[in-house]
C-alpha cells in the first residue's frame, strides 16, 4: 500500500474494524441474553 493509497482510504481501517467488533459484541450479547432461562 502506497502513501497515496493510505492517505486516500487507509485511515478508514480503524473505523471499519471498530464497527465489525461492535457488531460481533452486540450479536453475542443478544444471543447470550436470549439463551438465558428466565426465573419466575
Amino acid at each position: 500500500m502506497g502513501e497515496a493509497d493510505f492517505a486516500d482510504w487507509g485511515w478508514r481501517i480503524p473505523f471499519l474494524l471498530s464497527i465489525i467488533l461492535l457488531g460481533i459484541s452486540v450479536g453475542s450479547a443478544c444471543r447470550c441474553t436470549s439463551r438465558r432461562p428466565s426465573r419466575r
